[in-house]
């Protein structure tokens, strides 16, 4: 996608394709959600997280965010702790 509007979806649904990847910069639930739900849609998901772990920042992440974590991991789901995205420009 090119556009601002196509990543954040404005102006109706975003085309999603088979490798998104998924910034987690709060290490909360939205990017697990949103990893989730990808998921559920058939691609193959990649998350960027600032943080050591998936849902760091998740009170109690044991009885939080254990269930998500082994859901996300046993399907097409990888993962890059301690990382950070970058600009990329459109081919």
């Amino acid at each position: 996608m090119s556009s601002r509007a196509g990543i954040l979806g404005y102006g109706g649904r975003a085309t999603v394709g088979p490798h998104p990847v998924v910034f987690d910069d709060t290490a909360t639930f939205e990017a697990i959600s949103g990893a989730d739900n990808l998921l559920a849609a058939g691609a193959s998901v990649t998350i960027v997280i600032r943080s050591e772990q998936l849902g760091a920042n998740v009170p109690y992440p044991p009885a939080t965010v254990e269930a998500s974590r082994e859901r996300l991991f046993a399907a097409s789901f990888s993962s890059r702790p301690w990382s950070s995205g970058r600009s990329r420009r459109p081919r």
